[in-house]
């Protein structure tokens, strides 16, 4: 399978979108044999395969700077802004911190600093940690983006 596929059906049953095809695979044992038709090009294909799933947590992220009382993550194919943003998913954020003060909430995605995109987590937390008196950060939350100041002395 290539990018760009669309899966039609799995083991001979109609996908009808992506939590369907997430239901059937994941309903499949490892080192199962599955067959799968897709449509690449207008043309309609079949591929036989076998399931083989790394499932791993996703590594976590702690912030520093004035995002030293966030935990971040990579936005996940679970997250609502997969596929949509990229950036840094809030996984856990210390709802005494000048973070949680200024609005930051565990569903957002830090998807811009100082109006500048970042890629991942990583990217955010090394911002993070050269600034010392305020973040703009841009969020995405809701299918929209917002704006929260992180200042020092929120809390």
């Amino acid at each position: 399978m290539v990018p760009g596929d669309v899966i039609l059906c799995v083991n001979g049953e109609d996908v009808a979108d992506a939590d369907e095809l997430r239901r059937l695979i994941g309903n499949l044992a490892p080192h199962a044999k599955v067959h799968i038709t897709a449509l690449r090009d207008g043309r309609r294909i079949d591929r036989d395969a076998d399931v083989s799933m790394k499932i791993s947590e996703p590594a976590l992220y702690h912030g520093r700077g004035l995002l030293e009382s966030v935990l971040l993550a990579k936005v996940t194919p679970g997250s609502p802004a997969y596929g949509k943003v990229l950036g840094a998913a809030v996984v856990s954020v210390d709802p005494d911190s000048a973070a949680a003060s200024s609005g930051l909430m565990e569903v957002d995605v830090i998807a811009t600093i100082d109006r500048k995109p970042i890629g991942g987590p990583e990217q955010a937390v090394r911002i993070a940690a050269d600034h010392a008196g305020l973040l703009l950060l841009g969020i995405y939350r809701d299918d929209q983006m917002h704006f929260v100041v992180v200042r020092r002395g929120n809390s």
